[in-house]
């Protein structure tokens, strides 16, 4: 059976995790997601290590698309890729769930924004938070 990689970059250096789908949890690490899990209260706002992670992600893709722009020779192949941003906020407080909003609203805009402006890679995030 081959072993699937996720490979995190980063500027000056690059992690490589193996695919640890198939492995059983030890009783250690079910207590402890357990605790954990249920001490955590929705407040609003976003962790630390989670703010952290995003801006990884995001310095990641930056440095990407900058590295592309700076090194595709080709003029007549290279597209000018550009880091955009574009917040959705719905008006109200929404009585469906999170998983009913991204199917009847999210995905058909996503797939609108495919379609007519060409868009391949983006970041999605699907509560509202306070930075």
């Amino acid at each position: 059976m081959a072993t699937r990689q996720a490979i995190k970059f980063q500027s000056k250096s690059f992690t490589i995790y193996r695919d640890r789908s198939g492995m059983a949890a030890t009783d250690k690490q079910l207590s402890v997601l357990r605790q954990n899990w249920s001490a955590v209260e929705y407040n609003g706002f976003l962790s630390k290590g989670t703010r952290r992670k995003i801006m990884n992600m995001l310095n990641c893709w930056a440095e990407c698309i900058y590295c592309y722009n700076q090194t595709e020779p080709d003029y007549e192949k290279k597209r000018d890729r550009r880091l955009r941003f574009l917040t959705l906020t719905l008006p109200e407080r929404q009585s469906i769930t999170d998983n009913e909003i991204k199917r009847r609203i999210l995905t058909p805009f996503i797939q609108e924004l495919k379609s007519l402006f060409h868009v391949e890679h983006y970041l999605e995030g699907r509560s509202a938070t306070k930075w």
